[in-house]
């Protein structure tokens, strides 16, 4: 009886935390995974405080029709992620999840951000007549930096990619050492200037 009761709470447990992530989420999130076992990685974990950031990151895409990051422009925000010491962000918008996560693989940098030493993700999808918007915020715990086990190197340069493609425009903010010109987008999202 007492293992009924045990067992009847884990699975009682694990429907309210599927509840909170939208179908749309959930399969942004299975998209990265699934690009993660392909290169032999370790999944991603979900991140509540980073999924919720993100959701609420594209629906304000969606609401401004501006494509930029959570930090406004170029830059991004760590508010309310917590244990975390570097974070990665993809954005982008086109008219199927599937468009998008091809073009996030097919470029070098966002493909970096997904396939990085990274242990837990954020995802937010918002749609706007056939439009989706995709927020990607990827982080590794805080523990493991300070283990050395990911990013020991705690010097960080920030570069904003813009990538322009006939259907739509992704853009990637992410740790790196180089410096990329960033393009100029393409309609209908605008970009603030910064």
């Amino acid at each position: 009886m007492r293992i009924a009761k045990t067992v009847a709470a884990v699975a009682i447990a694990t429907v309210a935390l599927a509840g909170c992530l939208s179908a749309d989420q959930t399969t942004v999130m299975d998209q990265v995974n699934a690009a993660r076992k392909s290169a032999r990685l370790a999944a991603l974990n979900t991140d509540n405080a980073a999924m919720q950031k993100a959701q609420a990151w594209s629906e304000h895409m969606v609401a401004t029709g501006v494509l930029e990051h959570s930090g406004g422009g170029t830059k991004v925000s760590t508010t309310g992620l917590t244990n975390w010491c570097a974070v990665g962000e993809n954005v982008g918008y086109g008219p199927s999840l599937d468009r998008i996560q091809s073009a996030f693989m097919a470029s070098a940098h966002h493909k970096a951000n997904i396939l990085g030493s990274y242990d837990r993700i954020g995802t937010g999808v918002a749609k706007k007549g056939d439009v989706y918007w995709v927020t990607q915020s990827v982080h590794p715990h805080l523990l493991a930096c300070c283990q050395g086990l990911t990013w020991p190197n705690m010097t960080v340069h920030v570069t904003d990619v813009t990538i322009p493609l006939r259907w739509g425009i992704l853009s990637d903010r992410r740790s790196t050492g180089t410096s990329i010109p960033v393009p100029s987008p393409l309609p209908p999202a605008r970009r603030r200037r910064h």
